[in-house]
């Protein structure tokens, strides 16, 4: 069998970059260039890995896998890192699990199992996305304030392990205490946000320790953090 290097650690190069690149769209994180070529430097060695005795390339594939992954997603929540990673990790067993039951061959049935992989992950993981927009919408009481909040599974930031909910700023009053500003990563870039504590925040499941931003321009009461169920 005739091996094509350059096509090998292009395909390899592609397939990792439309992973890392779909796992950050729905995470809502903005990819640092830098830590992403590094990424994909790394994603190109483990091609190498396959010149070492078996059981050696057995141990070390995990280790420079889980370290692709450490090094492609910013350094934020441990949780959510893992996840990402985790995530990483069944899109490539999927990717090659796909090549191997349909005995793909060429660049363009590789490319083709790519799609076909990145849309099964984004159909089955984010059905949400198909919902009506009700669906996401929550009962939620902060202090003696009824509110309906939205329930966003892209809003994952923290303040010191603590969730942030993004509050409408007509609710801003003396019940909340500024105690920071911090630069918080968004989609769009990196804004730089001031955080309050305030009351608890009350779901009809539980009650959540989190703290607050206010935001000039939303549509809905409260914008919850993913961890608010």
């Amino acid at each position: 069998m005739i091996v094509y290097l350059d096509i090998l650690i292009l395909s390899t190069i592609v397939v990792n970059w439309a992973f890392i690149k779909t796992i950050a769209f729905f995470f809502k994180e903005k990819l640092s260039m830098i830590r992403l070529l590094l990424a994909l430097l790394l994603s190109v060695g483990l091609l190498f890995l396959y010149l070492l005795p078996y059981r050696t390339y057995f141990a070390l594939r995990y280790v420079v896998g889980i370290a692709i992954g450490i090094v492609a997603f910013h350094p934020g929540n441990v949780k959510v890192k893992i996840i990402e990673i985790v995530i990483f990790y069944f899109l490539t067993m999927a990717f090659i699990g796909t090549l191997f039951v349909f005995q793909v061959k060429s660049v363009i049935l590789m490319l083709v199992s790519l799609v076909y992989v990145v849309m099964l992950y984004i159909i089955q993981n984010y059905q949400k996305i198909f919902q009506k927009e009700q669906d996401f919408l929550i009962d939620i009481q902060i202090g003696v304030q009824q509110m309906k909040g939205y329930y966003d599974t892209g809003n994952t930031s923290y303040y010191h392990e603590m969730p942030i909910v993004y509050l409408n700023q007509t609710y801003q009053d003396q019940q909340f205490e500024k105690i920071d500003s911090v630069v918080i990563q968004t989609i769009e870039g990196h804004s730089q946000m001031d955080i309050y504590t305030g009351p608890l925040l009350r779901t009809k499941k539980q009650s959540y320790v989190v703290t607050y931003a206010f935001v000039k321009q939303i549509e809905y009461d409260a914008i919850l953090h993913r961890d608010i169920l």
